[in-house]
């Protein structure tokens, strides 16, 4: 599995295994009423598509510029995207195949941070403020679960990820599973 951050404050970048580029840009909208406008990714490919893709771009005010984490595993013929409140699994004819509601959210986007861990090349796992996804090698998602904004990422233990709370509480995250359990 092969993992790129491509910036979008200008055009970006990226090329699906199976040789198509996609070329990649934010896009703003006003919405009546909305305090702020609502943000996609335009996805044009190589071949003459091109989708829109809404709320997918990591533009957090952690960032240093707008971002999308794309996500490359064995299928030549498609990538996963990662980055606001929707990531996305897409096919170079332009077809999305999946999306996937994040427990991410624009009111809390002072805390965005995303870390990627490629554990072993069979499974990937995308640890964001307030959940963690793991990825499998075929890009299909194996687990999805909620974590608080303050329960932080420490270290792997065996086949748990660990993570330290407030006042020593330890949260752990089986990798296998996806399950939860909270130790005082």
């Amino acid at each position: 599995m092969i993992h790129e951050e491509v910036r979008l404050d200008g055009l970006g970048q990226f090329r699906f295994p199976n040789g198509i580029m996609a070329t990649v840009r934010l896009l703003h909208r006003s919405q009546p009423g909305a305090a702020r406008p609502s943000e996609s990714i335009l996805v044009q490919l190589s071949t003459g598509s091109q989708i829109e893709l809404p709320e997918s771009a990591d533009n957090g005010e952690t960032t240093e510029a707008p971002r999308v984490h794309v996500i490359k595993g064995n299928p030549s013929d498609q990538v996963f995207l990662f980055g606001g409140e929707i990531a996305y699994r897409l096919h170079s004819d332009g077809r999305v195949l999946e999306s996937l509601v994040t427990y991410r959210h624009r009111d809390l986007d002072e805390f965005w941070d995303t870390k990627i861990l490629l554990l072993e090349e069979e499974i990937l796992i995308v640890i964001y403020e307030t959940g963690v996804i793991a990825i499998n090698q075929d890009l299909q998602v194996q687990w999805h679960v909620h974590k608080l904004v303050n329960d932080f990422f420490s270290h792997i233990e065996g086949k748990q990820l660990m993570f330290l709370r407030d006042h020593e509480e330890r949260k752990m995250i089986d990798l296998v599973q996806g399950n939860t359990d909270i130790v005082v």
